[in-house]
């Protein structure tokens, strides 16, 4: 991972909300799903060629009471997790 590395759903996978908890994501690809809640549907859906800081900036302003240092290491667990399991695509900036 760079700290400018760009971020994108893989196009493959399909996301199913199940609002107000979460969502479910499926990669077909990989034939596995990932369930994740609010937060983890929050990320999901500004993913689209977005830096991890980039993403923090914009979730500081929707969550209350969580510090930017405790946001940033939830953002980059949870997308290095998905980048793991090829739910997320990582790249390099243009």
């Amino acid at each position: 991972m760079n700290r400018q590395s760009i971020y994108d759903q893989n196009p493959d996978v399909s996301c199913r909300p199940e609002e107000p908890e979460g969502g479910i994501l499926y990669n077909p690809t990989e034939d596995t799903i990932e369930l994740v809640n609010f937060t983890g549907l929050t990320i999901w859906r500004l993913l689209d060629g977005k830096s991890i800081p980039e993403i923090v900036s914009e979730m500081l302003g929707m969550f209350d009471g969580i510090s930017e240092d405790a946001l940033k290491e939830d953002v980059t667990e949870f997308i290095l997790h998905l980048v793991d399991k090829r739910f997320i695509k990582e790249r390099e900036p243009a």
